[in-house]
């Protein structure tokens, strides 16, 4: 009796795990054209609790090959949505709005005034540098992708940190993916960290005994 128990118990959970893959009529195409994403998405959890391509992604097939469809941080709430406020009210997802940099955002006249040293020679529309102004970079949806959007509109996207198709929670506080956007000339924070006794540490094995990023600015 315990063997039959056990028997249908297992073959239970097959068909569970198999539930989501069996009515998504994205896989019979994907699995071929882009099988490192359904295998990715075969090991996250969203797999095992069935939520498939459509739930997220919606039934527009059209659209979706368009890449006019995004998955953003709302979609995610949609389930997580005590994620999603935590992630409202952090410094994400409130300091660092899309185009905040840019001084035609800027709230108070006085403020978008003075701030016209930012990029102009003073008393001049001669810009200080010999470079395009950003502004264009986020006029068309291609150039969004790509441009200043695809990193700065972290407030909308839960991706940034957590990846497209997986649900790995240990990914997401892995030094290397804050470093996606903390690195470099204007905010080298991972290349300070790398290069500090903590991360040193760290790299070396030390995981237990050395603070990450998370350790200190996620600790709750």
């Amino acid at each position: 009796m315990r063997k039959i128990l056990t028997l249908s118990a297992f073959v239970f959970f097959i068909l569970s795990l198999n539930a989501a893959s069996a009515s998504d009529s994205c896989l019979e195409c994907h699995e071929k054209k882009t099988p490192g994403i359904v295998n990715f998405w075969k090991k996250s959890m969203h797999f095992k609790k069935e939520v498939g391509c459509s739930d997220c992604h919606g039934t527009d097939t059209d659209a979706n090959h368009e890449k006019k469809v995004t998955v953003d941080a709302a979609r995610c709430g949609s389930c997580h949505k005590e994620a999603l406020t935590g992630h409202r009210l952090s410094k994400h997802g409130i300091g660092l709005k899309a185009g905040r940099g840019c001084t035609r955002n800027l709230e108070k006249s006085e403020e978008r005034e003075k701030s016209c040293t930012f990029c102009h020679k003073p008393g001049s529309s001669e810009p200080l540098v010999n470079t395009e102004c950003a502004m264009f970079l986020a006029q068309t949806p291609e150039m969004q992708r790509q441009g200043c959007s695809s990193c700065h509109n972290v407030e909308v996207r839960c991706d940034t940190c957590h990846t497209k198709h997986g649900t790995d929670l240990s990914l997401a506080k892995e030094p290397g993916t804050c470093g996606v956007c903390h690195m470099g000339p204007d905010h080298p924070q991972l290349e300070m960290w790398e290069t500090s006794p903590h991360g040193v540490m760290y790299q070396h094995g030390e995981r237990d005994s050395a603070p990450s990023c998370v350790t200190c600015h996620m600790s709750r």
